[in-house]
C-alpha cells in the first residue's frame, strides 16, 4: 500500500472487498470486469476515481448478460460510452439490447411496433392476438422472400435465353 501511495506502483489488482476499502489519493482510472450482483458495489468501486470533486474514468468490460445492469445505471443517470478495442484502435460500439433495426427491414419494424404497442384496455386473449399478428407478419415476410426469389430466377432465365438467342443456339 505504501508503494501505491508513494506512486511507485502504477496499478493495483483488487477484489470488490479491497476496492471498497481502498482510499488512495490520485486514482484516476478503475477497470472493472463485469458488474457485481449488488449494483451499489459497482458504484463504490467506480467511486474510487472521482473523489473530492476530482474527475476519474471507470471502464467496465461487460457482456450481453450485463445489459440489465447497464439499463439500471442509465436510469440512475450514469453515462456510458460503448467502445470496442480492435486492432489497437477504439471503435464506437452499439450497446447490447439497443441494436438498431436494418433500415430496409420493414417486417422487423412492423413486428417491433406490434410488440411495443400498448393497449388502453387489456382484454382476454391479447397475448394470443399479438402472437397471431407477429405470425402473420412473418408469413408475409416469407411470402415476399419467395416472390423475390421467383422474380430473380425469371430474370436470370430471361437473360440466359437472350444470350443463347444472340449466339444463335436457340430461336
Amino acid at each position: 500500500m505504501k508503494q501505491l501511495e508513494n506512486l511507485e506502483q502504477s496499478y493495483v489488482v483488487a477484489t470488490d472487498i479491497a476496492a471498497r476499502g481502498l482510499d488512495v489519493e490520485g486514482i484516476t482510472h478503475v477497470v472493472s470486469l463485469g458488474f457485481p450482483s449488488e449494483l451499489d458495489f459497482y458504484t463504490h468501486r467506480s467511486g474510487r476515481t472521482g473523489r473530492a470533486g476530482k474527475e476519474g474514468t471507470c471502464f467496465a468490460l461487460y457482456k450481453e448478460s450485463d445489459d440489465k445492469a447497464i439499463r439500471i445505471f442509465k436510469e440512475r443517470g450514469v453515462q456510458f460510452e460503448h467502445r470496442n478495442f480492435k486492432n489497437g484502435v477504439w471503435q464506437e460500439l452499439k450497446p447490447y439490447g439497443q441494436k438498431a433495426l436494418a433500415k430496409n427491414d420493414l417486417h422487423e419494424k412492423e413486428i417491433a411496433k406490434v410488440l411495443t404497442r400498448k393497449n388502453e384496455k387489456v382484454k382476454p386473449g391479447y397475448k394470443k392476438k399479438k402472437a397471431a399478428m407477429v405470425q402473420k407478419i412473418k408469413q408475409k415476410e416469407r411470402r415476399d422472400k419467395i416472390k423475390n426469389e421467383i422474380k430473380a430466377q425469371r430474370k436470370e432465365r430471361y437473360k440466359t435465353e437472350q444470350r443463347l438467342k444472340t449466339k444463335g443456339i436457340i430461336e
